[in-house]
C-alpha cells in the first residue's frame, strides 16, 4: 500500500482511452460497446454506444439517427439475433459506415430446464459423496477466500479461515473441487484450492470457528480522526480495465480518479489513510480486504462506476448506491451513501444495499464499495470525467459520511 501523490495524480488521464472496443478511422464514429467480435449473452436486444468525430452532429446505427449528446458520446438500443454473428453498421454526415461484428449467444432449447440444485448434506458421515476417511487439512495464506459455507459455494459463511489453520474434512465427489469440514461441531465446505493436506493429529470437530474479527471495532466512535484509519481502494486496474464509457474511457481510470482525491479529502480532514493502488497496477481482489485486515483498519472503502447488463439501456438504468455485505459493512454503507446521493442530487439514488462482493465480505474491518455513476451512460459519469469539482464534491461526501458513522 502506498500514499498518492500528486505527480500520480498528474498523470492518471494518460492511463485512457482504452483501446478495447472503440475504433475509428477520421471522419468515422467509435464505438466503445459492443466491442469487436464480442461474445455477448442470449439477449435480444443491446446497447451501443460510442462517440462521433469532431464536429459531427448526425450519427447513424443501422440506419436510424440517435441523438448526439454535447460531449459527441452516443447511444442506441438496437436488436439482435440470438444463435448468430451480428453485423453492426455506425456512420455520421454522409461518411463511410464503422462496421462492427459480434456473436450472440444461442437460448437454451425450449422446455430445458436447470439443473437441480444438488440435495444437503445432511449428514457428511453417511453422505456417500464425502469420500472417506476424515483427515486433518490447513488452511492456505490469505482468510478472504478460504470461506467456510454451509453448502459448497453457497450461502453466507460459517467462518474464514486463517492460513495454517487446521480442521478436520474429506473431500467430497459432487460437486467436485469442495472439501466437507468441521468447526464447532457442525460441517462446512471450503474450496479444495483453499485446503491443503496437514500431517499430524486430527483436529476435533468441536474445534472452534476462529474469531478473525477479535481486536476490530465494529465503529470506531469515541476516537480522534488521527486515530482511524481508512483504506481507499480504486476498483479495477492494469489489465482489468472494468466498464467504459462511449469515449472508450476506462472505469479504472475514473475510479483512479475519485479515489485520489477521497484520500486527499479524508487526509485533510485528519484521517490516517492509504490506498490499494495510487497508479495503474491491479492488487489480486482478496489481496484488497486482506491488505485491510493486516494494516488493522478501520474502515475500508471501494470506489466504483457503474455499467448496465448488455440489453439494458444505461440512460433508463442510472443510479448511485453503495454496496455492503455484513452489518458492519452496512452502517459504514449507510453513513456514506447518505452523503453521496446529496452531493449528487441529479442522479437517482439507490441508497446502501447488501451485495456479496469479494472486498466486502471482510469479517472484521467495516467495508462498503460505492458505486457513484454509470460510466456507460453518455449523460452519467462520462459528461463530468474531467470535471474536478464535481470528483471534489464526491470525496468530500465520502469524507463526511465517515466523519458521520465515525461520530466526529
Amino acid at each position: 500500500m502506498r500514499a498518492a501523490t500528486a505527480a500520480a495524480a498528474a498523470a492518471i488521464l494518460a492511463l485512457a482511452p482504452c483501446a478495447h472496443g472503440a475504433s475509428a478511422a477520421p471522419g468515422r464514429p467509435s464505438v466503445a460497446f459492443p466491442p469487436a467480435n464480442a461474445r455477448l449473452p442470449a439477449v435480444t436486444q443491446c446497447y451501443v454506444i460510442g462517440a462521433a468525430p469532431p464536429g459531427a452532429t448526425n450519427v447513424w446505427v443501422d440506419g436510424t439517427s440517435v441523438a448526439v449528446y454535447r460531449t459527441g458520446a452516443f447511444l442506441a438500443m438496437v436488436d439482435t439475433v440470438p444463435g448468430e454473428t451480428n453485423t453492426l453498421s455506425v456512420a455520421c454526415d454522409g461518411g463511410p459506415a464503422l462496421v462492427r461484428r459480434f456473436f450472440v449467444a444461442a437460448p437454451p432449447p425450449p422446455g430445458t430446464q436447470a439443473q437441480p440444485p444438488p440435495a444437503p448434506f445432511t449428514d457428511p458421515d453417511s453422505d456417500p459423496r464425502v469420500k472417506k476417511p476424515w483427515t486433518a487439512w490447513k488452511a492456505k495464506p490469505n482468510l478472504f477466500p478460504n470461506r467456510v459455507q454451509p453448502e459448497p459455494g453457497n450461502g453466507r459463511e460459517i467462518a474464514h479461515l486463517p492460513g495454517g489453520f487446521a480442521v478436520q474434512g474429506a473431500e467430497i465427489s459432487e460437486p467436485a473441487g469442495y472439501v466437507c469440514v468441521w468447526l464447532g461441531g457442525r460441517s462446512g465446505f471450503v474450496p479444495r484450492a483453499r485446503l491443503e493436506p496437514a500431517k499430524g493429529e486430527i483436529p476435533p470437530r468441536d474445534t472452534p470457528a476462529p474469531d478473525v474479527s477479535q481486536g476490530f471495532a465494529a465503529c470506531p466512535q469515541g476516537r480522534k480522526a488521527a486515530e482511524i484509519r481508512v483504506l481507499v481502494d480504486p476498483g479495477h486496474g492494469g489489465p482489468d480495465t472494468g466498464a467504459l464509457s462511449p469515449h472508450g474511457w476506462c472505469e479504472k481510470t475514473a475510479n483512479l480518479l475519485q479515489a485520489l482525491e477521497t484520500a486527499k479529502a479524508l487526509r485533510e480532514a485528519g484521517f490516517d489513510v492509504r490506498m490499494t493502488r495510487d497508479g495503474d497496477s491491479f492488487p489480486a481482489l482478496y489481496d484488497r480486504p486482506h491488505d485491510a485486515f493486516a494494516w488493522h483498519a478501520d474502515a475500508f472503502v471501494s470506489i466504483h462506476h457503474n455499467s448496465t447488463p448488455p440489453n439494458k439501456n444505461p440512460s433508463k438504468e442510472r443510479y448511485t448506491a453503495t454496496f455492503a455485505y455484513n452489518e458492519r459493512g452496512m452502517a459504514l454503507a449507510a453513513a456514506v451513501q447518505k452523503r453521496v446521493a446529496a452531493a449528487l442530487p441529479d442522479v437517482p439514488d439507490r441508497g446502501a444495499l447488501e451485495k456479496s462482493l469479494a472486498v466486502c465480505r471482510n469479517p472484521a474491518v467495516p467495508s462498503c464499495l460505492v458505486e457513484v455513476d454509470f460510466i456507460s451512460c453518455p449523460e452519467g459519469e462520462e459528461a463530468v470525467f474531467g470535471d474536478i469539482g464535481r470528483r471534489r464534491r464526491v470525496a468530500e461526501a465520502i469524507a463526511a459520511g465517515i466523519k458521520d458513522w465515525a461520530g466526529l
